[in-house]
């Protein structure tokens, strides 16, 4: 029997007025919501309770975040210019909540005792990044290593969501932080990343350690991941056309968000024809993240829809997302990599990842690795931050201006 765990009622609470900048609160949202994503996968895929209940926690905060948004963002308008002005933040503000109550929305399956379908699990970690737990199992260095140094050794770049000492989680640490024996890391990244830095810390547990589909769930497997893979593609490609104000960007995330409506029916259906003996509770596990996955494509489509409906971007949004988390770029094919393979360039192992490429007028979205590279390319890649002076280096491009 399912609902073993009573979730407290969310009563909404009177919120007071604190002077913050709008930036700092916007630039809070956008990073937390991103990592309450990653969490809420993490707790399904291990059934980790203590996590789910982490990321209501946070949800709560990006609910308290946004209304002292809004009530700043009050205060800061003082004509019908900065109204109008104000908007592209408001929306973006609203459309970041949006994705924090996704992840809540698939936080919460653990803690009401839904156990997650194989199917859920395999197309989360077949994805084309993958969340893992890895368990630091030998001595480090000097006592303990920090992660940026780890990393740089290492010549990688992951992103360690959370990481647990003992009985205590830490979110989201800073890359000083140093990691001990004993430590148990929740990270994502390139599923070549994180085997080398499994391989570093002598945790010889596969990946797939839990993972054991049946056969008749790759098919449901497969598609679940590409869902996946596209409504994050999207939040990413919504993110750039803000940026860079390109409109053709802000189409593409339209475009897809028809298809990913289309699709999310679909796979529904088929789910529920499909898994006809399965239990109530694993249907509605799968339903319930096919959900979170439309809700993540519609944030998308709201925060493209700034660009779209000529809504004049905030000068505040181009300085959000250089100093976010993850950056995402537009950058141009340099000389050195025409005639090269995305998978030849081998930026995937720093973190790196080539979301689309503008050839000729048209966009490749989601590119496979044979894709061969040509001169006039427009690259959109995704990077970590700490990783921008590796892939400068690979690309022989400056991308810290």
């Amino acid at each position: 029997m399912w609902c073993s765990i009573k979730v407290p009622v969310k009563i909404p609470r009177h919120i007071e007025y604190k002077p913050k900048p709008v930036k700092d609160i916007l630039l809070s949202m956008k990073n937390i919501s991103s990592l309450m994503l990653d969490l809420a996968y993490y707790s399904i895929i291990y059934n980790d309770v203590r996590l789910a209940f982490e990321v209501l926690r946070l949800e709560d905060y990006i609910d308290e975040l946004w209304v002292l948004l809004a009530m700043q963002a009050s205060l800061a308008v003082r004509d019908a210019e900065d109204a109008e002005s104000m908007l592209s933040i408001l929306k973006l503000a609203s459309s970041t909540n949006k994705l924090s109550d996704a992840a809540a929305d698939i936080a919460i399956l653990p803690i009401i005792g839904i156990k997650p379908h194989t199917a859920i699990r395999a197309a989360i970690l077949y994805s084309d990044e993958v969340v893992s737990k890895i368990e630091v199992r030998n001595e480090l260095k000097d006592t303990g290593k920090s992660i940026e140094g780890l990393f740089n050794e290492l010549k990688i770049a992951l992103d360690i969501i959370a990481l647990r000492r003992h009985n205590k989680w830490y979110i989201n640490p800073n890359p000083k932080f140093k990691i001990k024996k004993g430590d148990i890391l929740i990270v994502r990244g390139s599923r070549e990343s994180v085997k080398v830095l499994k391989d570093y810390v002598k945790d010889k547990t596969p990946l797939e350690e839990y993972i054991k589909p049946e056969p008749v769930d790759t098919r449901f497997a497969r598609e679940l991941a590409n869902l996946k893979n596209l409504s994050e593609l999207m939040i990413d490609l919504a993110y750039i056309s803000v940026l860079t104000n390109d409109k053709d960007i802000a189409m593409e995330v339209l475009e897809l968000e028809e298809h990913m409506d289309n699709k999310h029916l679909e796979v529904a259906e088929n789910i529920i024809k499909a898994f006809r003996n399965a239990s109530t509770s694993e249907i509605i596990g799968l339903l319930r993240v096919i959900e979170g996955f439309e809700v993540i494509s519609d944030a998308a489509a709201e925060i493209a829809g700034i660009v779209v409906s000529d809504i004049p971007p905030h000068p505040i949004l181009k300085e959000i997302e250089s100093e976010a988390e993850e950056r995402v770029l537009k950058v141009p094919l340099p000389k050195s990599s025409i005639g090269k393979t995305i998978e030849e360039l081998s930026i995937n192992r720093i973190g790196a990842n080539i979301l689309a490429i503008k050839r000729r007028g048209k966009w490749i979205v989601d590119p496979e690795p044979e894709c061969r590279l040509e001169e006039n390319d427009i690259l959109i890649i995704k990077c970590y931050r700490e990783s921008l002076k590796q892939l400068s280096r690979i690309l022989k491009l400056d991308l810290e201006i």
